[in-house]
């Protein structure tokens, strides 16, 4: 109700204290990440992300979410964003053989390749994921 009402900040406070307690839960944890996201903290977001993925590094979720926040940085500018985007691809080959079927990874592999100028490889991703 509280990001329903546009009080986006207040929620990540509320949020933040219960993602880094002693045993931090996961869902809640995905749930910040999201809102900082919403919120345009890719940086924030991503350290958020990576440090879970250290606590549960099998965890499709926050590597999927954490490349999403990297991508979405990285299409901000800045000298290094194909660097990120070759990077973000080489991570995004390893997860997609393992789950080929997240939709998450899908989604980032056809935007991965329109900021790639690919838009062929963009339709093909995103086809391919509704005809499955």
């Amino acid at each position: 109700i509280t990001l329903l009402a546009g009080q986006a900040a207040r929620f990540a406070k509320l949020l933040g204290s219960g993602a880094t307690g002693a045993t931090p839960d996961p869902s809640t944890a995905l749930l910040l990440a999201r809102v900082q996201m919403s919120r345009g903290n890719w940086q924030e977001a991503s350290e958020m992300l990576a440090a879970r993925e250290r606590l549960a590094p099998d965890d499709l979720n926050f590597k999927a979410l954490r490349l999403i926040a990297q991508f979405a940085q990285a299409r901000t500018g800045g000298a290094a964003a194909e660097t990120t985007f070759d990077r973000i691809g080489s991570e995004l080959e390893t997860l997609r053989a393992s789950a080929p079927d997240n939709v998450d990874l899908r989604l980032l592999d056809a935007d991965l390749a329109a900021v790639r100028e690919s838009p062929e490889a963009a339709e093909r991703v995103l086809k391919s994921a509704i005809e499955e």
